[in-house]
């Protein structure tokens, strides 16, 4: 089965700075592209007490620093300038295995969604990359599950992905005069022009 593009979807979307950032425009995208049945069928949660008959979950199963630079600290990446205040950026690369768990009533439906959104994944990988996201690549497939809980039958896939992020933290902080010094807190406009400079610079567009 072949997914789509979906045309309208703006290739300058949400900067995604963290696991969870990706995770949310995944599900934005999913209503888009699958239709609005798809609205509350996309969650950080295990389906309780639900009576839909299908749904996708995720969860972070591992969350390490990136392998290829052993980074135990933020690194200095450069300055940035925005509204008269300077900035230092600095970097740490993320290696995140994510699980996304297909849940449905029955088992053709389960299968089926595994190939709708292993393709789904594969079509959108070079947009999450635009936006921040340096991989997300699949890596596994689990063993199938059929779980009767809450007195109702589920029929559980489970994929496995590898995504590395990384993670961008912005330091506009006024420096230390002496010891006691209080920090002066940047207000929130100055922290988004950064953050479009940010995006701008190490991005692609």
């Amino acid at each position: 089965m072949v997914v789509c593009k979906v045309d309208n979807v703006a290739q300058d979307g949400p900067v995604v700075f963290t696991v969870y950032d990706l995770c949310r425009e995944i599900g934005a995208l999913l209503i888009k592209a699958w239709g609005d049945e798809w609205k509350d069928s996309f969650t950080p949660e295990y389906p309780k007490g639900t009576a839909a008959t299908r749904r996708i979950t995720y969860r972070v199963v591992r969350r390490v620093r990136g392998a290829n630079r052993g980074e135990l600290v933020h690194r200095y990446l450069r300055s940035l300038d925005a509204q008269g205040r300077t900035a230092d950026i600095y970097g740490r690369t993320y290696d995140i295995t994510l699980q996304f768990d297909i849940w449905s009533k029955s088992a053709m439906e389960a299968d089926d969604l595994v190939v709708r959104f292993d393709d789904f994944v594969a079509v959108y990988a070079n947009y999450f990359r635009q936006n921040g996201v340096i991989l997300i690549a699949f890596m596994e497939q689990l063993e199938d599950e059929h779980m009767d809980r809450w007195r109702e039958d589920w029929y559980i896939r489970s994929l496995r992905f590898l995504v590395l992020i990384e993670d961008m933290r912005v330091d506009a902080s006024m420096p230390l005069t002496h010891v006691g010094a209080r920090v002066a807190e940047p207000d929130a406009s100055v922290l988004d022009d950064m953050s479009i400079a940010l995006h701008d610079q190490y991005y692609m567009r």
